[in-house]
């Protein structure tokens, strides 16, 4: 089962945590629109919804510190109770529901 999980959060959404932030490079396959869910990260809770042509991501209220969030490569910070939404643009190279 957790091999269920790990394509599911590192490969259909790119995500890592490196570098002291939260990158995200969505690669989802055809049947999957979207995907949603929670994960904490560097001591802060975050509510991820990921397309293949946006990420929007949320930090919780009683977030400590803002959270660097990396998608294709823009840097952004997202402060707690903030939301912010990364467009993606659609001729952006990818494989889709491929893991690297």
């Amino acid at each position: 089962m957790a091999g269920t999980i790990d394509i599911f959060q590192r490969c259909y959404t790119g995500l890592e945590a490196r570098e002291g932030a939260l990158w995200l490079r969505p690669a989802l396959p055809d049947e999957l629109k979207s995907v949603s869910f929670r994960l904490r990260h560097r001591c802060a809770w975050l509510s991820l919804a990921v397309r293949n042509d946006c990420v929007t991501v949320r930090v919780d209220d009683d977030a400590e510190h803002a959270v660097t969030v990396r998608v294709d490569g823009r840097a952004e910070e997202v402060g707690p109770g903030e939301t912010r939404t990364f467009a993606i643009p659609p001729a952006r190279e990818r494989s889709a529901g491929t893991c690297a």
